[in-house]
């Protein structure tokens, strides 16, 4: 008889439960960086406050960045959850 290895894709279901919440905290998150940088724009100039819009461009493309891996990483987790699944039914 063959042996058969489990897999507890409650970790996997957990995660995936909690993907809407990720995605809400993340544009919470951007739309108060993007806040934050409009008021200091309002009252900060100078050549400091110009070398920091720049960084501040910056930081902004790698927040973007992390959004797109995490729609990424929870689109593979959920891949991988169905074809386990689709498994599993198969094998009965």
């Amino acid at each position: 008889m063959a042996e058969h290895t489990l897999l507890d894709t409650r970790a996997m279901d957990k995660f995936l439960d909690q993907r809407a919440s990720l995605i809400k905290r993340y544009k919470d998150l951007d739309a108060e960086y993007d806040e934050i940088i409009k008021t200091l724009k309002k009252e900060w100039k100078g050549r400091g406050a110009d070398a920091f819009f720049e960084d501040a461009k910056n930081v902004k493309s790698n927040i973007t960045g992390i959004k797109e891996v995490l729609n990424s990483m929870c689109d593979l987790l959920k891949n991988c959850r169905d074809i386990y699944g689709e498994t599993d039914t198969a094998l009965g």
